[in-house]
């Protein structure tokens, strides 16, 4: 292993190193047999902050470090063989690094943050590509001024290759209009297998005055998702695509119920969330139920203790949405989260008017399943 990694695994999970110690020590068994020598001299000599700053650096040796690091703590924390550590591991490993080395232990709160930031799927799991990730975010914290970071290296040039297959002819190609709000118009023609990413670039390159800002594309009343053709999202010869522009992100939002349609467990999860400054999760902000701002919601005090979060995920069966879910871990259901939106919204102001799927519990399971419902609805409280 990496010696930078090796000396951070020691500093991270001092306990099971000297339980292997202490176990090699009574069975007789010399504790550097089958090990490397020089790399444990090395990690012996190698403080906890210069480890930081080894793994911590930019490009393929910081890199290699983290992932080395992560495919360990996986193999010595991960008792239940799931190929991950999940929020409550990682919690309990950050707080016990930060107090070792004598800085600020981060709240709940905004642990839980940065660890779902690199859970791409909502699983409550990170598994070692998403704890590299994880872990960079923790060093970063934990020793600042210790982290070298070397000027970017120049990108080479590489010549553009030639495409493998001529361009389709005007006659087949699909032709759409653009349109904005501010009524501009252009044509663009795109090959038939292009995709909404094909069209972006078109857009990119066309004369209309989109240089600044984000942009949705709908066409028929619905948004173009990233990287489907566009035929297979109702796009036809001659169809017109709506370029929107995208609204700054709300700094709150409320989600209440109106009834008891819902059910308690839905009830006691609304509240106001707020958005949490500079955490981002598949490119979009991260919102988490503000207590105090939340008093209005009296189901919290029976039916909802705990943290909510309002994220997006990329889910393995419902494709990308936003999530209305916690930091716990669900073994019982599938699904860990209370309700949710699918689509490509690029923030939760314009989740407003649409409805929510909450699942509904039923005795029997072959009534349980998730359900559009109208009682539940988002609200942008900013002024």
């Amino acid at each position: 292993m990496d010696p930078a990694a090796t000396a951070l695994c020691a500093f991270l999970v001092p306990e099971l190193s000297d339980a292997e110690e202490s176990l090699s020590t009574t069975a007789g068994i010399d504790p550097d047999s089958g090990r490397d020598r020089a790399c444990d001299a090395a990690c012996v000599q190698m403080s906890p902050r210069s480890a930081c700053a080894r793994a911590g650096r930019a490009g393929r040796a910081g890199r290699k470090a983290l992932e080395s690091l992560a495919e360990e703590l996986i193999k010595r924390l991960d008792k239940q063989g799931r190929g991950a550590l999940d929020p409550q591991q990682l919690g309990e490993l950050a707080t016990g690094a930060c107090k070792r080395l004598g800085v600020p232990v981060p709240s709940q709160e905004e642990l839980y943050t940065t660890i779902t930031a690199h859970d791409r799927e909502g699983r409550n799991l990170l598994h070692s590509d998403a704890l590299a990730g994880f872990l960079a975010d923790l060093l970063s914290f934990m020793c600042p001024s210790a982290l070298e970071v070397p000027e970017p290296e120049t990108p080479r040039s590489t010549p553009r290759q030639a495409p493998l297959q001529p361009p389709s002819s005007p006659v087949e190609a699909l032709k759409v209009t653009l349109r904005t709000l501010a009524g501009q118009e252009y044509h663009v023609a795109l090959s038939t297998a292009a995709t909404t990413d094909d069209l972006k670039l078109a857009i990119a390159r066309s004369p209309m005055s989109l240089q600044f800002g984000q942009h949705l594309l709908a066409a028929a009343g619905f948004v173009l998702r990233s990287g489907i053709r566009l035929d297979e999202q109702g796009v036809t010869p001659g169809s017109s695509i709506e370029v929107i522009r995208i609204t700054e992100p709300p700094k709150r939002v409320r989600l209440q119920c109106e009834g008891l349609g819902c059910g308690p467990t839905i009830r006691g999860s609304c509240g106001t969330f707020r958005r949490v400054p500079s955490k981002l999760k598949n490119c979009k902000p991260i919102y988490m139920r503000d207590n105090a701002l939340s008093s209005w919601n009296e189901a919290m005090l029976y039916h909802g203790p705990g943290n909510r979060y309002l994220v997006y995920e990329e889910h393995a069966v419902e494709g990308g949405r936003w999530a209305l879910t916690d930091e716990k871990e669900w073994t019982v259901y599938r699904d860990r989260s209370y309700a949710f939106i699918a689509g490509d919204a690029p923030h939760p102001g314009y989740l407003e008017g649409q409805l929510w799927r909450v699942y509904r519990d039923a005795k029997y399971r072959g009534q349980q399943e998730w359900v559009e419902h109208e009682s539940l609805q988002l609200i942008v409280e900013d002024d």
